[in-house]
């Protein structure tokens, strides 16, 4: 009987270090509703929180850092992070509840996959230079606004989440490796006078994106950046000499076919030839197959160097 009572007191207990200056492991048989990390702890160990379920955790001032993966796939609904951190460790909240998360104005860097989770609303601060790789891949967000000194939008940032708008800051240059792939519900994205690169498969079957302006600052476009976009019906491409991947149909689909499909789907609906055309008729390639009785036309009235191209079917 003894030995039972030692044993579930110890399925309950909360790990420290001898110091008690670093949590080690939270108990799975703790089911606490609210947990606050006392103070005089100054770290948490990866894995610290593994798989736990709490509604509330607040971490104290004390608390410096926090190493990776602290809170992977904890059922977490709401945490107090403390103003002194200047990051969100790689995994850090990946698979939590987290519904709401205000990140404090210290913070510099997002990790890796820090908030792919069910996040539905953020606040990202001015202080934040880094978004790192599928940061909020999967998430529920609607609008994001980036205001600080990012320079990137990095790989499989925003990958399948649910945003439907979002606000580049003039301080990024690249928009990564499908950042926004599969984002269906994304009907707007600014692209500033920064960004230099679109980075294959960046906006890949952003089915309800209707229309995008290239500033002049664009020279590239990789392979399959605005692949089966199946409403997206006018591109302005406001540099004449961006060079558009190393095939000009590959910009939208490895699939021709594919691609080809939804041009036709999208000429049914809306009478207006798909992009698919548009950067055909951009790259010079009189051998590419052209819709019929197309009708192209050019207007330079925002800029001399610009080529506004629109299609419409007659």
């Amino acid at each position: 009987m003894l030995l039972r009572t030692i044993r579930y007191l110890q399925a309950l207990t909360v790990f420290f270090s001898t110091k008690k200056t670093e949590l080690i492991a939270y108990p799975s048989a703790k089911k606490a509703a609210d947990y606050t990390i006392p103070d005089g702890v100054k770290t948490l160990s990866e894995f610290a929180f593994y798989r736990e379920d709490i509604n509330k955790l607040v971490i104290p001032d004390s608390v410096v850092n926090s190493a990776t993966s602290s809170f992977l796939l904890c059922k977490i609904d709401d945490v107090t992070i403390p103003d002194s951190w200047t990051e969100i460790p790689d995994r850090a909240f990946f698979g939590s509840n987290i519904v709401n998360f205000d990140i404090p104005k210290g913070i510099t860097r997002i990790g890796r996959s820090a908030l792919r989770s069910s996040l539905e609303n953020v606040t990202i601060p001015s202080t934040v230079t880094e978004i790192g790789k599928r940061a909020f891949w999967g998430s529920k967000i609607k609008t994001v606004a980036i205001t600080g000194n990012v320079t990137e939008v990095s790989k499989e940032a925003f990958r399948e989440s649910g945003i439907t708008s979002i606000t580049l800051p003039d301080t990024v240059t690249s928009i990564g490796q499908r950042s926004f792939y599969m984002c269906r519900d994304l009907e707007s994205v600014n692209i500033p006078a920064s960004v230099r690169t679109i980075g294959e498969m960046a906006l890949y079957d952003c089915e309800s994106l209707q229309s995008v302006s290239l500033p002049p600052s664009v020279s590239r476009i990789d392979n399959g950046s605005f692949g089966i976009c199946s409403c997206l019906d006018v591109i302005t491409i406001l540099n004449p000499n961006c060079v558009i991947s190393d095939s000009p149909s590959a910009i939208f689909s490895y699939a021709e076919t594919e691609k080809m499909s939804s041009v036709r789907s999208c000429m049914m609906k809306t009478e207006i030839v798909n992009i698919y055309t548009i950067l055909t008729v951009l790259s010079a390639d009189t051998t590419t197959r052209l819709p019929k009785h197309t009708r192209i036309s050019t207007a330079t009235n925002s800029s001399p160097s610009a080529t506004l191209l629109t299609y419409s079917a007659t």
